[in-house]
């Protein structure tokens, strides 16, 4: 005969789809704050990076885009080798609208001198924006604060109806 408990919370209502929810939201929230802290981190060691001359030698705007990355190409030297960038962050490229990105790309017309900064552990690696990152690190982290709170709650529904 089921006690009044299992009456009300059976075995059965411990739900595996709560438990692989709740791990899926973990795994989701873990690649949300690894793209908001690989964002953070670029720009933050971008900032101490030395920097050198450069010339923007192409600027403009991918055809047809509604969220793209301007395309801005800019030429350097560093220890008499050149190399051809086009960054203009340290770390993953955010992408645009066609406003925002028209604006990008009236800020570095061809032929315009710009400081690039570079990695000195890899010179090819360069940016002309050090320790900018955009909106997308607060939105990244925001959605991990979401997904691991949904998740802890989950995980204490299952767990309290398991102990019944």
């Amino acid at each position: 005969m089921p006690t009044d408990a299992e009456e009300v919370y059976p075995k059965s209502r411990i739900h595996p789809a709560a438990t692989a929810a709740g791990v899926s939201l973990l795994l989701a929230g873990s690649c949300f704050f690894a793209a908001a802290a690989s964002r953070w981190l670029s720009a933050r060691a971008s900032r101490s990076w030395p920097q050198t001359e450069g010339l923007i030698i192409e600027s403009r705007l991918a055809s047809n885009c509604v969220r793209c990355r301007p395309v801005i190409n800019y030429r350097y030297m560093v220890n008499a080798e050149s190399f051809v960038g086009d960054d203009l962050v340290a770390g993953p490229q955010d992408y645009y609208n066609s406003r925002e990105g028209q604006a990008e790309i009236g800020r570095y017309p061809v032929g315009r001198r710009v400081a690039v900064f570079y990695d000195p552990a890899s010179p090819a690696t360069g940016c002309i924006e050090p320790g900018v990152f955009r909106w997308e690190v607060y939105l990244f982290s925001l959605i991990t604060l979401c997904c691991v709170g949904l998740a802890l709650f989950l995980f204490r529904r299952v767990f309290r109806d398991r102990r019944r």
